[in-house]
């Protein structure tokens, strides 16, 4: 399986290979996590609809929740280790992108989200941000 359904953030496997395959101790260790964006937006059925199982499964996004889920669990777990010595920068979007989307559309829109998210997290964080990547 690929990182994306076994590890979609690879914080902890990070965390893992550091501490235990290379003996670094884990006061030593920082990571910057640089997410590829996390869908918030729900989707609803229309009133009456009765779908199917699939359609279920895909009206609701449950695989990409379930990514998310995984995503969010490491990121938490890899920060509570970690504390200030971890930074997670994530794009929040308003769009959906199939994974297997690279059309120049989605690339522009994903460019985009990942810009604006670059900019508010340093100007929120100039500091922190600074300091961490030194």
């Amino acid at each position: 399986m690929d990182g994306g359904i076994a590890s979609n953030s690879p914080d902890l496997e990070a965390l893992n290979f550091l501490a235990w395959h290379q003996g670094k101790p884990i006061e030593s260790i920082r990571i910057l996590s640089i997410g590829t964006g996390t869908t918030t937006f729900p989707k609803r059925f229309a009133r009456g609809e009765k779908p199917g199982g699939i359609a279920w499964l895909n009206k609701h996004r449950i695989i990409e929740r379930l990514m998310n889920l995984q995503d969010n669990k490491s990121s938490a777990i890899a920060e509570n280790l970690l504390g200030d010595r971890y930074c997670r920068i994530n794009s929040y979007l308003d769009f959906s992108v199939d994974l297997d989307d690279y059309g120049k559309a989605s690339l522009d829109h994903l460019e985009s989200a990942g810009r604006r998210t670059a900019a508010e997290e340093w100007a929120r964080d100039t500091a922190r941000l600074a300091n961490f990547v030194r």
